[in-house]
């Protein structure tokens, strides 16, 4: 009997024990407007992380004056990390890439307003690597480069 209630007590240590860490641990983001159009719709929101009394951006939002998205994106380590996307102000992709600790990497697609393809290739830390391949605005390929060369 004494055994039972003395694991008994430690479950109940070790559950309080485990909540106490995830709490503490807990990380909640606040979305913060910086900056706004004269009408008072945000021109950029950006959102935060709070972690030991540090705040750190994990994402970030433009807008255009007719509130549609102009670039969306997130962070790590205040750097420009993972999917970035840029809109034309109709609302139409104008591009879409990736980041790693700030820099260009991975692919990239760019387009024209009618929405048909005007570049797409590869990054990798920064640096342009493999078959880049240009469209004209009809979707014509109009030239390749290959930066592995």
């Amino acid at each position: 009997m004494i055994i039972n209630n003395v694991i008994k007590i430690h479950k109940i240590l070790l559950t309080f024990l485990i909540i106490g860490i995830t709490v503490s641990c807990k990380t909640d983001i606040k979305e913060i407007i910086e900056e706004k159009y004269p009408d008072d719709s945000p021109k950029l929101i950006r959102f935060y992380k709070e972690k030991n009394g540090e705040k750190e951006i994990v994402k970030e939002i433009s807008f255009y004056p007719n509130h549609n998205k102009k670039i969306e994106g997130e962070y790590k380590n205040n750097k420009r990390h993972g999917k970035w996307t840029a809109w034309f102000e109709d609302g139409k992709i104008q591009s879409e890439g990736y980041f790693k600790n700030g820099l260009n990497h991975g692919s990239r697609k760019v387009y024209y307003e009618n929405g048909n393809k005007r570049y797409e290739g590869k990054y990798e830390n920064g640096k342009y690597i493999g078959k880049w391949k240009f469209y004209s605005p009809d979707g014509n390929l109009i030239n390749e480069i290959n930066f592995d060369k």
